[in-house]
């Protein structure tokens, strides 16, 4: 993440491996390329750049750019017809979308993102709620989820241990866990 920082200047951490970052106007695939070239060679991760203009899509593009090698890892949805991509994207591989909400959709007809982005916005939200527009909403291109940046200077507590040997009892394991746990929250009470 910190590589990320050194590329962009607004970024929302989203896991331990996955970020979003605010791209200019004038930033866009060739971006991409760099940043990736320089992940890779200043941490040695492999990672792939999706460009969308919604969190929604940029998830999509980014699993295209995993999914077609020939992409090299790099996609910029605006680089093509989204369409034509939209189509070819099962529901349930949308962000948010589980196998059970996959299947509810396919019951009406919905298979695809494309099918998706098109539903009927009243429709979706009274069968999938509001996230479920929302994602409606984001596959046709409306912002719905603003970038979430945390302050640089947060910081994480951790209190980790090796065993050194072979545990073979949940007592052994709930002792050295209560025993962390003491440990973080003094850490938290100092400060």
């Amino acid at each position: 993440m910190n590589t990320l920082r050194t590329k962009a200047q607004h970024i929302e951490v989203y896991s331990i491996d996955e970020a979003f970052l605010s791209l200019e106007d004038s930033q866009g695939e060739s971006f991409a390329w760099e940043l990736r070239a320089r992940v890779r060679q200043w941490t040695g991760i492999q990672v792939s750049v999706g460009i969308g203009p919604t969190k929604t899509l940029a998830k999509l593009a980014n699993r295209w750019a995993k999914k077609n090698p020939h992409l090299n890892g790099v996609f910029d949805l605006a680089a093509v017809e989204p369409d034509e991509i939209l189509q070819r994207i099962e529901c349930q591989d949308i962000w948010g979308i589980g196998r059970r909400t996959a299947a509810k959709l396919a019951r009406a007809g919905i298979k695809n993102a494309l099918d998706l982005k098109h539903a009927d916005l009243p429709w979706i939200r009274d069968k999938l709620g509001v996230v479920g527009e929302r994602i409606a909403r984001e596959l046709n291109g409306v912002s719905c989820l603003e970038l979430k940046e945390l302050p640089a200077s947060k910081k994480a507590i951790a209190s980790a241990r090796s065993f050194g040997h072979q545990v073979e009892s949940i007592e052994e394991i709930q002792q050295a866990l209560s025993t962390y746990i003491a440990r973080v929250a003094e850490k938290l009470r100092a400060g």
